[in-house]
């Protein structure tokens, strides 16, 4: 049997406060019934107990103790957290100095490494140390504390340096070096050597190709520093210097050269010389004399063997060329012996049939001489 009492107001017979079971007793309230407090506190069953932004007094609330078998959330907790419990083991930091890497050992120990370093700006690792890159580590640079030598290295596959999208060198793997310009392969080192496409250039006088292994002597020079080829252009005259020249040479003059260090190979050829207007400015009794050489002569030549056309008396007497010394002209003898000058005979211009007539001369010889270094 139960009853029911229903009041308006609870008032206490003394003081201010109502006493509920003070020697024990609960005070129980319906499940779907809540107890309000103010409206900073709500009380019930399904609720649980929840307060509002308003402080439940104006020194706050104390609690002595929460026990909670879930989670509680808070935006601040306050206090050192001496005895909390179950907490996950703490993280140590060993080897701790300024501005060394962290690593972790994949639990809670984290280590300073000492040979690894960044300040910012700069990542310093330390001698003796690899900088390792690619899944299996095929790439590696380091630095030898002992020999101070830099190393980059390559464990497999190829090597290759771009700058930009133009590709400057590749290293083949155990094999060649390929050295590239634009895209464009220029060196490339071979079991038997190197092969060049392109010219191969030496820049700075005296540079060149070094032969000295193998070289009778060290006081030998054996750098080969010069090769040319061109042409040269022969002035025909009847003076060494001065004098009248040949109008016009002829079409047919071919004179070639081709220079290897200071020997200098010399070509000349031509015919059909003479005619009124060719020989006009020189006196065709005069010597017969080449001047324009392409490099002067480094010492006295001679004996230079030379065909000279219409001449039958002369080419049985050995007629040869003759190189002036310190100059760049040449003149023409043939074999016997001047009692007053102690010279060979010189070849003048009216002996191979040079004459205000058609031309019936011709000149034709292939020389060595060496020049100056």
């Amino acid at each position: 049997m139960s009853s029911n009492l229903k009041v308006n107001t609870i008032l206490p017979s003394t003081g201010s406060n109502i006493g509920i079971g003070t020697n024990g007793g609960e005070l129980n309230v319906d499940g779907g019934c809540k107890v309000q407090v103010g409206t900073a506190l709500t009380l019930g069953h399904s609720t649980g107990v929840q307060f509002s932004t308003q402080n439940l007094h104006s020194t706050g609330f104390e609690v002595n103790q929460i026990n909670a078998s879930g989670i509680v959330t808070a935006s601040h907790f306050y206090g050192n957290g001496a005895n909390l419990t179950s907490l996950p083991s703490q993280v140590t930091i060993n080897n701790a100095a300024a501005n060394r890497v962290l690593t972790s050992d994949g639990g809670t120990t984290i280590n300073g490494e000492a040979n690894l370093t960044f300040d910012g700006t700069n990542l310093d690792l330390a001698s003796n140390n690899y900088l390792r890159l690619g899944g299996g580590n095929e790439f590696q640079i380091w630095h030898n504390g002992g020999t101070g030598n830099s190393n980059i290295k390559q464990v497999t596959g190829d090597m290759y340096f771009y700058t930009g999208s133009d590709l400057n060198m590749h290293i083949r793997d155990g094999t060649s070096v390929d050295l590239y310009y634009a895209n464009n392969k220029r060196l490339e080192t071979t079991n038997a050597g190197v092969e060049c496409t392109g010219n191969l250039k030496f820049t700075g006088s005296g540079n060149g190709i070094d032969f000295s292994v193998g070289a009778a002597g060290a006081s030998q020079s054996n750098v080969l520093d010069e090769y040319e080829e061109g042409v040269w252009t022969p002035a025909l005259t009847d003076a060494s210097s001065g004098g009248g020249a040949y109008v016009n040479p002829p079409s047919n003059m071919n004179a070639r050269y081709i220079k290897i260090g200071r020997l200098v190979h010399l070509h000349f050829g031509v015919h059909a010389i003479g005619g009124t207007a060719a020989v006009a400015n020189f006196n065709t009794s005069n010597p017969i004399y080449i001047t324009g050489l392409p490099f002067p002569c480094l010492a006295q030549h001679s004996k230079h063997f030379v065909s000279m056309g219409y001449m039958p008396t002369i080419i049985e007497k050995n007629t040869f060329a003759s190189l002036s010394q310190y100059n760049t002209w040449m003149d023409f003898q043939y074999h016997g012996h001047n009692t007053s000058t102690g010279a060979g005979y010189q070849v003048r211009w009216n002996m191979i049939h040079v004459s205000s007539n058609a031309g019936y001369g011709n000149i034709a010889f292939d020389l060595m001489y060496e020049t100056y270094p």
